[in-house]
């Protein structure tokens, strides 16, 4: 069966990503565009480096071609907010990108993408995996057609992103790239080559395995990284394998927090870039920011886990910046997706702005509004009783251990708020025995009780 999570419809290739599914997909989605708007504009189809997405973006296009509806094709990959942005700029009914984002390369994906340029919501990705569904097990066969059309993207794109960004602020600095063998290859380095900017660069080729690690920028992944900027001092910037999200590591070769990250960038953005509209946090995400928007009398939203609710208000001009703690973000005036292009861009502009290295900016902003951490664990619950979990969590709680409850916010997953300043969330998986815990605090030691608190409060039950 087909079913689309938070980040669109997922699976092991050849194993349930198949061919089949790609086509009762595509068929889907086509049925669904034509009762949208934009429909004579087309759809354009974009993919990330994996095995067989070339095959998989060209059947696509076919298919929607054979269905009346017009597909541009993006023939290089392409990282997705450049899709996103494709989709906004020429006004079209809506994307298809083939990509499993920071999954291991065993994995591929399918995500469409709405008229606003921001995830599908789910009420349309259910519609989609219904038809879909039914045609897969009526074993429709596709009908395709040649007749697509092909769009390079990355000029607009280009300019939207100088645009947000002052290149100014860099050129003075060299810094280090890592695309992790993925669609940020070729546009990362293309935008500071393009502005003068210097950098080196590792991990810059197409690799469907990139190179072994799963593409996502996380400190198990990049220790070649590490060790190549560790001699440098280079402030390090890294993508993801699609591009939409991004890693930051300090002159040192620390990994940085993405929270401490999306801290920063919105004390940067409303402070001195004066960007309007408030800051937006997905449940899950540092209450930093929080403390960051009472500071500038600005408006603070919080919204279940998933981009497509924060894209929802970048698309209504509402926030300055809307962040998960996943290392996803995006900006007043950008595409309603996560970008970790601009991301790791407006970073290096804001240590080049303040002259200071990050982790001294982070201490400032605590200096000025106080000091929360925020961190996570990921927990196995293999061999334990979900039902009982679950029905453990549907219960209001005044206590967790010795810990006491003030509140409980289900708005996702279970969140036991201790007081302003201190919580724990569960989110447990849907589809496999593993729970994530996170916890913010004032300071590490409190941090590290209170997931060993919400970790104990599973395990028991």
């Amino acid at each position: 069966m087909i079913s689309f999570g938070t980040s669109g419809w997922r699976g092991h290739l050849a194993y349930d990503f198949t061919f089949q599914g790609v086509a009762c997909v595509t068929k889907a989605i086509a049925e669904v565009v034509k009762k949208g708007p934009n429909v004579a504009n087309g759809v354009v189809i974009g993919r990330d480096p994996r095995f067989l997405t070339e095959k998989f973006a060209r059947d696509a296009a076919r298919i929607l071609a054979a269905e009346g509806v017009a597909a541009h094709l993006i023939e290089r990959d392409i990282p997705t907010p450049v899709i996103s942005h494709a989709i906004i700029h020429n006004q079209l009914a809506g994307g298809i990108n083939f990509t499993a984002s920071h999954n291991p390369s065993d994995y591929s994906g399918m995500k469409y993408s709405m008229p606003s340029g921001g995830p599908a919501l789910p009420q349309v990705t259910q519609e989609i995996a219904r038809i879909a569904n039914e045609l897969l097990v009526n074993d429709w066969q596709p009908e395709f057609s040649d007749k697509y059309l092909i769009m390079d993207p990355l000029e607009d794109y280009y300019q939207a992103i100088e645009r947000i960004v002052d290149f100014q602020l860099l050129a003075p600095y060299k810094y280090a790239l890592n695309p992790v063998y993925g669609t940020a290859r070729d546009v990362l380095d293309e935008l500071l080559r393009r502005n003068q900017v210097s950098y080196d660069i590792v991990n810059d080729f197409r690799d469907p395995y990139f190179g072994g690690y799963p593409p996502e920028p996380a400190k198990e992944n990049i220790q070649d990284f590490i060790d190549f900027i560790q001699p440098t001092h280079a402030l390090g910037l890294m993508c993801d394998g699609d591009g939409d999200r991004f890693g930051i590591l300090e002159n040192t070769g620390e990994v940085l927090n993405p929270n401490d990250v999306a801290t920063v960038l919105a004390w940067y953005l409303i402070g001195e870039k004066k960007m309007p509209g408030g800051t937006a946090r997905s449940v899950a995400t540092t209450h930093m920011l929080d403390k960051v928007a009472r500071y500038f009398g600005r408006e603070l939203y919080e919204t279940p886990v998933g981009f497509k609710w924060l894209g929802e208000l970048i698309s209504n001009d509402k926030i300055a910046i809307g962040a998960e703690e996943s290392a996803g973000l995006s900006v007043y005036g950008h595409v309603p997706e996560k970008d970790g292009i601009l991301a790791v861009l407006l970073v290096a502009e804001a240590v080049a702005f303040y002259k200071k290295s990050f982790s001294e900016i982070l201490q400032d902003i605590r200096n000025a509004v106080g000091t929360l951490i925020c961190q996570r664990i990921n927990l196995s619950l293999d061999g334990l009783d979900m039902t009982a979990i679950r029905s453990a969590l549907d219960q209001d709680v005044q206590e967790l251990g010795d810990v006491p409850v003030q509140s409980i916010n289900r708005t996702e997953g279970v969140k036991f708020i201790v007081d302003s300043e201190r919580w724990i969330l569960v989110r447990l998986s849907g589809t496999e025995p593993v729970a994530r815990v996170y916890a913010e605090a004032p300071s590490e030691a409190e941090v590290q009780r209170l997931l060993d608190v919400g970790k104990k409060y599973l395990l028991s039950k």
